[in-house]
C-alpha cells in the first residue's frame, strides 16, 4: 500500500499536465488536384505575370487586403473548433480540490449515528466524528462518453470539413484579391496609353488648327474650318481630362485592394504589350477541382453527409463512463494517507425517451442540408464551367479582334498621312480631315482598350482554372 499514495500524486501531476492548454499544430487543408494540362502545369501567379511591380503589388494586397485578415481569422476559428470537437469523448476531465465543514442535527439519522459511533469498541479515537465535521477531498474526475455509434468521430469529421471549407473560402479571398489587383493594374497601363494617344493628338490637332488658320489669313480656307479644328482640340483635351480621372478613381480602387490610403501607384508601361504566359486553349474537368469554389462545395457535401450520420446515431442509446479517484477524510493528519484512498466507478446508458420529436426534426434538417449541399456542388460545378468556357472563349476572341483591329489602326494612320497631303494639295476638304483623324484616334484607343481586355480575359481564364494563387 506505500506505494498507492505515489500513484495517486503522478495522476495529479498527470491531470495538471493536460490542463495546460495546448497549442494548435499545422493544419493541412485537402491536398487541391493537380494543375496539370496535357503535360504541362498552370504557372504559378508571380511566373505568369513576371511584371515585378506587378508582383509587387500582389504582395502587398496579400499583406494588407482586410478582407484576407478577415479571412485567415476564421479559418483560425474553424481550426479551433476543429481542436475542440477532437477532445468531446473526454466531456470533462479535471483535478478537484475541495475543503467544507457541516454539522448535522442531533435529532437526524447522521447526528444520532455520528454520536453513537463514540461509544463503539470498534473504532479508534481518531476515527471519532466531530460534531463540526470537516470534509476534505483531492484526486481526479472524469466522465468519458464511449463513441459506439461514431456519432463523435463523424462529428470531428464534420468540424474537419468545416475547417477546410472556410480553407477553401480564404483560398478564394485570394483569387479574388489577386485577380482584381491584376486587372486593376492593367486598367492603369491602359488608361496610361491613352494618355500617351491623347496627348499625341491633341499635338497634332493644334498644329492642324494653327495651319487652317493661317489659310484663313490667306484666304484658302473659312472661319468654318477654323472652328471644326479648334472644336477638335478641344474634345481632345476633354477625353485627356476624362481619361485622368479614371487614373485616380483606378489607382484608388487599386489602394483600397492594397489595404492603404490613396498613393500613386507605381507600374511599369512596357508591360502593357509584354504578353503572359500561354493558357490551354481547352477545358480539362480535373483542372475545375483547383477552384476554392468548387472544392468548398465537395468539403460542404462532405459535411452534410456526416451530418445526417451524427443525426441518425443520435437515436441510439449512448454508454458514458464517470471515474473518480482521490483523498478523502475529515481528519486532515490522514489526507494523504492510503487509508484515505477513495474511488468510484459508474458506468451508465441513456436512450433518447421524450425527445424523439425533436431527434426526428434534427434528422429532418440534416437531410434537407444535404440536399442542398448537393444542389450547391451541381451549381458550382456547373458555374465553374461556364466560367472557363466563358473566359477562354474572351481570349480567343479578343487575340482574333486585336489582329483586326492592329491593320484597321494601320490603314487609319496611312489615310491619316493621305488626307493631309490631298488637303495641302487642295485635293481634300478640311472636313475629311478631320473626320480621318477623329477615326484614327478612336481607332487607336480602341485598339487598347481591346490590349486591355485580352490581358483580362488571360487574368479570368487563370482564375477561372484555378489558378496558382496557392
Amino acid at each position: 500500500m506505500r506505494i498507492l499514495p505515489y500513484i495517486v500524486v503522478l495522476a495529479f501531476v498527470a491531470c495538471f499536465a493536460g490542463c495546460a492548454p495546448s497549442r494548435p499544430g499545422k493544419l493541412t487543408a485537402r491536398k487541391p488536384v493537380a494543375g496539370a494540362y496535357g503535360d504541362s502545369t498552370l504557372p504559378k501567379w508571380r511566373a505568369f505575370f513576371g511584371d515585378t511591380t506587378l508582383v509587387n503589388l500582389i504582395d502587398t494586397a496579400l499583406k494588407n487586403n482586410p478582407d484576407l485578415q478577415i479571412a485567415l481569422e476564421r479559418t483560425g476559428i474553424a481550426a479551433s473548433e476543429l481542436y475542440a470537437s477532437r477532445m468531446a469523448i473526454l466531456r470533462r476531465s479535471e483535478l478537484r480540490v475541495a475543503a467544507g465543514q457541516r454539522r448535522f442535527g442531533d435529532y437526524t439519522m447522521d447526528g444520532v449515528g455520528n454520536y453513537d459511533t463514540r461509544l463503539s469498541p470498534n473504532i479508534t479515537r481518531d476515527q471519532f466524528i466531530p460534531e463540526h465535521l470537516p470534509d476534505l477531498f483531492a484526486g481526479l474526475q472524469s466522465t468519458w462518453e464511449i463513441d459506439i455509434w461514431k456519432k463523435l468521430r463523424n462529428s470531428r469529421k464534420a468540424a474537419l470539413e468545416r475547417f477546410f471549407q472556410q480553407d477553401d473560402a480564404r483560398r478564394m479571398v485570394v483569387s479574388n484579391l489577386v485577380a482584381a489587383v491584376a486587372a486593376t493594374y492593367y486598367e492603369l497601363l491602359a488608361l496610361d496609353n491613352e494618355l500617351a494617344i491623347l496627348d499625341e493628338f491633341i499635338v497634332l490637332a493644334e498644329n492642324a488648327e494653327e495651319i487652317i488658320s493661317y489659310q484663313k489669313l490667306a484666304g484658302q480656307a473659312t472661319e468654318l474650318a477654323v472652328r471644326q479644328f479648334v472644336a477638335q482640340t478641344l474634345n481632345s483635351r476633354t477625353l485627356r481630362i476624362e481619361a485622368e480621372q479614371r487614373i485616380v478613381e483606378a489607382e484608388n480602387r487599386l489602394n483600397y485592394l492594397l489595404g492603404r490610403f490613396p498613393s500613386h501607384v507605381p507600374r511599369q508601361p512596357q508591360a502593357f504589350n509584354d504578353s503572359l504566359q500561354a493558357l490551354p486553349e481547352t477545358i480539362p474537368a480535373r483542372l475545375l477541382g483547383n477552384r476554392p469554389d468548387v472544392a468548398q462545395a465537395e468539403h460542404l457535401l462532405a459535411e452534410a453527409k456526416l451530418n445526417v450520420a451524427v443525426a441518425r446515431a443520435s437515436f441510439y442509446p449512448s454508454l458514458s463512463l464517470d471515474a473518480m479517484l482521490g483523498y478523502q477524510t475529515f481528519n486532515p493528519k490522514f489526507f494523504f494517507s492510503p487509508v484515505s484512498l477513495t474511488y468510484n466507478v459508474l458506468g451508465a446508458i441513456a436512450a433518447p425517451l421524450i425527445n424523439r420529436s425533436r431527434l426526428q426534426a434534427d434528422l429532418g434538417i440534416a437531410g434537407s442540408r444535404q440536399r442542398i449541399a448537393v444542389n450547391e456542388y451541381r451549381k458550382s460545378a456547373v458555374n465553374a464551367y461556364s466560367e472557363v468556357a466563358v473566359e477562354l472563349s474572351a481570349v480567343r476572341r479578343t487575340r482574333e479582334m486585336r489582329l483586326l483591329k492592329t491593320r484597321e489602326a494601320e490603314a487609319a494612320s496611312e489615310a491619316v498621312d493621305i488626307a493631309n497631303s490631298l488637303f495641302r494639295t487642295g485635293r481634300a476638304t478640311y472636313l475629311e480631315v478631320i473626320i480621318t483623324r477623329r477615326n484614327a484616334l478612336l481607332t487607336k484607343l480602341e485598339l487598347v482598350k481591346l490590349r486591355e481586355r485580352s490581358l483580362k480575359a488571360a487574368v479570368g481564364l487563370y482564375k477561372a482554372l484555378g489558378g496558382g494563387w496557392r
